[in-house]
């Protein structure tokens, strides 16, 4: 094999030397608890955004009840997305809906995950050509919805989607662990498939797992993952004054907390207060986990576990109760919405899916369509992660960019080194 001139291979070794410390910089940054001492970072975020609505598509998405009694769309939407709550179904809705309207969303450069393990930063977005900075001008009017997984952080939310409603799902934190627990493998990667029930042999000693298992990507999904993805960091969750604290804060800052165990209810509470049509809520559901990872859970391991799982559990009651009252303010006109909801729901599905033709894979059901099936039931049954790359697709079409640091940008660095 011929060798390669010496000027060469000193270039290729600097280029992948540069990519390996690169790597291992922000695998250490991102899964580093101490990400809070990136003081800049607080600087930045202590600054108040406070943009004025400059055109007629954000006077409408602000306006809400007019003098008639009628209201007008929101299309500036932050979607907090938690993990195994049918998150993925209520972002395929608002991404659906995004999409048609030609829409804004704040999206990562590549792949559909904004972050998982450090709080969400506008410099994670692909860049829109609109000033995402907290010197706002009249043409700065930012973008109209975030759907993507991040973990939530307001002040820099609302510095990328101005004048927001602000939604999140929660799940019974027992049926949402033991899906986190099947769906991300625990089991296998902790070497429990060898017990019965590899969850009973995981509460056995739930501490010295979780700290097995730090730096895994999965590592957030062990312990009070809700909360987590809402912005509380795993060190504080046992500080109960923190946590009561932080679900105080949560009630006055998010505009909606649906609920998976009452789903429908949810998105009806959903329409009303984004004020779209039927049509436009329903959902084929996407990352339906198959039975062949489910556990058992006795009445003394849902115990231990809603224990293991305390502040989310406290997180889960407070807005349950929250949630009801929401349903209580709707008026009388609640149930008479949900039937209708519920009754075009099982429409969609008889015109859809083939029942026969289900899929039933190693870990999710996969739903397909009958062989007729109209474009609507395609962009129904389409999931988040195909909406997010046909986003994405859209803003390369439209010639904006993505954001400084990406594959594609050491693809670039490579380039500008070797081509």
């Amino acid at each position: 094999m011929k060798e390669l001139p010496k000027s060469k291979k000193n270039r290729l070794m600097f280029f992948w030397t540069l990519v390996m410390v690169t790597t291992i910089w922000l695998v250490l940054w991102s899964m580093s608890d101490g990400y809070d001492r990136f003081t800049w970072q607080e600087e930045v975020s202590s600054i108040p955004v406070v943009c004025h609505p400059s055109t007629t598509r954000e006077l409408q998405s602000t306006i809400g009840e007019n003098g008639t009694g009628q209201c007008s769309p929101q299309h500036r939407v932050v979607f907090i997305k938690t993990h195994k709550t049918a998150s993925s179904t209520t972002a395929s809705i608002l991404e659906r809906y995004g999409y048609r309207h030609n829409l804004s969303f704040a999206v990562p450069p590549a792949g559909h995950i904004l972050a998982q393990k450090i709080p969400f930063h506008r410099s994670l977005v692909a860049d829109h050509g609109s000033s995402t900075t907290n010197n706002c001008s009249d043409h700065d009017h930012g973008l109209d919805m975030l759907t993507n997984h991040a973990r939530y952080n307001r002040p820099e939310m609302e510095a990328v989607i101005h004048h927001a409603k602000y939604l999140t799902i929660l799940r019974e934190p027992t049926a949402q662990f033991e899906s986190a627990f099947g769906y991300f493998q625990v089991a296998e990667k902790l070497g429990l498939s060898r017990y019965e029930n590899p969850i009973e042999a995981f509460m056995t000693d739930p501490e010295t797992y979780l700290n097995m298992r730090k730096f895994d990507y999965y590592w957030q999904a062990m312990r009070n993952q809700q909360l987590f993805d809402l912005g509380l960091d795993h060190k504080d969750h046992d500080d109960e004054y923190i946590v009561n604290y932080k679900i105080a804060s949560l009630e006055k800052e998010l505009d909606l907390v649906m609920l998976t165990e009452y789903y429908p209810e949810s998105i009806v509470l959903l329409k009303k207060m984004l004020c779209w049509d039927f049509d436009d809520m329903l959902y084929l559901s996407n990352g339906v986990r198959s039975k062949s990872i489910r556990y058992s859970i006795s009445p003394e391991l849902r115990a231990k576990i809603r224990n293991w799982n305390c502040a989310d559990g406290k997180l889960y009651d407070h807005f349950n109760k929250t949630f009801w009252k929401q349903v209580k303010e709707y008026g009388p006109d609640f149930d008479k919405d949900l039937a209708t909801f519920l009754r075009k729901q099982q429409e969609l599905e008889d015109e859809c899916i083939d029942l026969s033709a289900t899929k039933d894979s190693r870990r999710e059901v996969v739903y397909q369509l009958k062989s007729n099936a109209s474009k609507r039931c395609a962009d129904v049954l389409r999931g988040d992660v195909d909406y997010t790359s046909l986003i994405q697709d859209r803003m390369r079409e439209n010639g904006e960019a993505p954001s400084k640091f990406s594959f594609a940008y050491l693809r670039d660095v490579y380039n500008s080194i070797f081509v």
